[in-house]
Formats: structure tokens, sequence, C-alpha cells
């Protein structure tokens, strides 16, 4: 297979969101419950871990695409931590909010977000920035970082042969669009390139099957580095 692009457009309209987000009420096919299923009953309380280990000590956490809230559900009981979500697609939001009864779930844009300077210790959002151009990709970097106190932790798909061969049969083979199929992969030596300069820390995460890996920023970092383009 040849290389794939690092950025491609992506299909981030939200009538494909809002057909995304069917699949959790079994409206879809059985790829999209597979993956709805797998991050209720595995990937959930994995990516909690992972959160509340990679971000330090917080007592507050906002999740930026919060979408149906299946992870900041289990950050929430394993921390006892003040945790909001903000989501933009209103089917994942009335998803969400009916789902995170213990968390604040706000109707919002990733790019403007409603919520005052540094008002969490630690903002995260979990597979959301490989779905936008560059321009928004660092509008929405500087907004997590603009609303975080200590860091700011993101779950991206990473550039492994079998995300590669995932993403391509998807694309290629079955003909979809947007998730699992237009996504940008995410590497150390990817996001040096991408942003020159930014101090991170890269994780690979083989628990969560290689498909996904973690980077980890200190928000002043971002807003020296990310500039808006």
């Amino acid at each position: 297979m040849n290389d794939r692009p690092q950025t491609k457009r992506h299909n981030n309209s939200p009538e494909m969101w809002d057909s995304y987000y069917a699949a959790e009420e079994g409206q879809k096919g059985w790829f999209d419950r597979m993956i709805h299923w797998g991050r209720e009953v595995y990937f959930s309380k994995l990516f909690a871990k992972r959160i509340a280990e990679l971000g330090g000590p917080a007592t507050s956490y906002l999740e930026v695409g919060v979408g149906s809230a299946q992870t900041i559900v289990r950050l929430q009981q394993m921390t006892g931590a003040k945790c909001t979500g903000i989501e933009k697609t209103p089917r994942a939001y009335e998803l969400g909010k009916a789902h995170a009864t213990a968390c604040e779930i706000v109707l919002g844009d990733a790019m403007a977000m409603p919520f005052p300077d540094a008002s969490f210790d630690v903002v995260y959002s979990l597979g959301l920035l490989e779905h936008f151009e560059p321009d928004e990709q660092a509008r929405i970097l500087r907004e997590h970082a603009r609303c975080a106190r200590n860091a700011v932790v993101l779950e991206l798909p990473p550039d492994t042969p079998h995300m590669r061969l995932i993403l391509w049969v998807n694309s290629c083979f079955f003909g979809r669009t947007g998730v699992w199929a237009d996504e940008e992969l995410f590497s150390a030596r990817h996001t040096r390139e991408k942003y020159p300069g930014l101090p991170f820390r890269f994780r690979s995460d083989w628990p969560a099957l290689g498909l996904g890996c973690w980077i980890v920023m200190k928000p002043e970092d971002i807003l020296r580095h990310v500039p808006l383009i």
C-alpha cells in the first residue's frame, strides 16, 4: 500500500456524525455497532485510567467532543472529580446527557468553548483532532489549552500498519467516508513535524489494541507553539 497523506479532507458534517451515533441506537451496520460496543465495555475504562494517569493529579476534567459520554462517566466514577463534557452534535449531546447524569454535558463548539480561561485541571479529547483541517486543529488545540490549568491530553489514531490497513479497507473496499476511513494518523515524528518546537509526551497504547496513542502537553506550550493559521 502507498503511504496515506497525513492531511486529508474529512467528512465532518453534522449529517455524518448523526449517522455515526445512530449506531448506538442499533440503527447502523455491524462495524459501527462493534466500535460503540467496544467503547462501552472495554475502551471507556481503559481510556479513563489513561487520562487519570497521564493528566496528573486533578479535581476537574473537561472532555472536548464528549460524544455519548462513555469515558467521562468512568472517569468520574474512578476519580470523584468534577467532570464536564462539551459536544456539538445534537444527537450525541442527547445521548451523553442521558448517560452521564453525574457529569455536566454542554452543547457547544470545540473551537469556541463557553468556559473561562483555566477552568479545568485537565482538558482532554478522544479521537477528535484527526477529523479537522489544520487551521481548525490549531483552533481546537488552543481552546484545549486556554481552558486547562495543568495538562492537555489527546487520544489519537496511531500511524501503525494495522491502522492503515483498517482505514484502507473501509475507504477503498467498503467505500466508507469519515470515521474509520479518512483519519489522519499520528506518531511522535508526525507530531514534531506538524508542530515544530512543541514539547510533548507521546505514548503508544497496545492494550488499546493499537487503535490509539496519547499525546500529553502543557497548556502554555500549546499557546506558545501552535499558532492560529
